[in-house]
C-alpha cells in the first residue's frame, strides 16, 4: 500500500508543479496502482471539513484512476453512514452485484 501511495503522490506532485515531462514518466506507474476509497461512505456523518477537502483532492485524480470522481461524489453525498447495514442479506447481494459489474467492465 505504501508503494501505491508513493507512486500516486509522486505523479500528483509532478502534475501540480507543472513538470509535465516528469509527470508523463510517472503516469503509467501511478495508473497501475490501486486507489482505495473503500469505506469513506461508511464514515459517521457529518464528514469533517478536512476529510471533505482531502476527498476533493482525490477527486481530481479521476483522469488517472477511472471512477474516482463518482466514488468521491457518492461518499460526500451520503446522508448517513452506510455501515453497518440494517439488512445484511440485501447488503451482501448488492456487494456481489457490484463486484460482478466491475468484473464485467460495466462500471
Amino acid at each position: 500500500m505504501r508503494e501505491s501511495l508513493d507512486s500516486i503522490a509522486l505523479h500528483v506532485g509532478y502534475v501540480s508543479l507543472g513538470l509535465s515531462e516528469l509527470a508523463e514518466g510517472t503516469r503509467e506507474r501511478a495508473h497501475n496502482q490501486r486507489l482505495f476509497l473503500s469505506g469513506v461512505d461508511r464514515m459517521a456523518r457529518p464528514l469533517g471539513e478536512a476529510t471533505v477537502r482531502g476527498l476533493q483532492v482525490l477527486r481530481e485524480l479521476d483522469d488517472v484512476f477511472d471512477g474516482v470522481a463518482s466514488k468521491v461524489d457518492s461518499a460526500v453525498a451520503a446522508q448517513q453512514a452506510t455501515y453497518p447495514p440494517t439488512d445484511w442479506v440485501a447488503y451482501s447481494k448488492e456487494e456481489k452485484r457490484k463486484m460482478r459489474e466491475e468484473k464485467a467492465g460495466w462500471v
